[in-house]
């Protein structure tokens, strides 16, 4: 009777123990799905930004003085774009012909922000050139 009962106490212990590594592994699964939705939302706005500036660089050069602000990404995601001018005259970003303050440079961060367990965020940064 002893032995059953010592038998039933360690099959608990090994059952509690496995119950938990699947809810841990569970969690770790939906965060990484998290995290890869968001690098997806950022790769998408990133290829819209470069298609832009492609296809229509007058109005992606006029990008450069609008303020930050938030908007809604894919659903519970929100992003903000940011442009800051790069002047640097050595590497060919100096001010343009006119020399009204607009750099041929802009670096461009992204910043994805989501909830889940914990609030995340992801940054990307590219470098634009005329």
């Amino acid at each position: 009777m002893i032995e059953l009962v010592v038998a039933l106490g360690v099959v608990m212990l090994v059952l509690g123990g496995v119950v938990g590594l699947m809810i841990k592994t569970m969690g770790n699964r939906t965060r990484g799905f998290d995290r890869k939705k968001a690098t997806r939302l950022g790769s998408l706005l990133m290829e819209d930004l470069v298609a832009q500036k492609e296809n229509d660089p007058a109005s992606f050069w006029q990008l450069t003085d609008i303020s930050t602000e938030t908007r809604e990404g894919f659903e519970g995601y929100v992003y903000e774009i940011d442009f800051d001018n790069v002047v640097d005259p050595g590497n060919g970003c100096g001010f343009d012909d006119l020399g009204v303050g607009m750099t041929n440079c802009v670096s461009v961060v992204l910043n994805i922000a989501w909830s889940g367990s914990i609030d995340q965020s992801l940054d990307f940064n590219r470098f634009f050139s005329r």
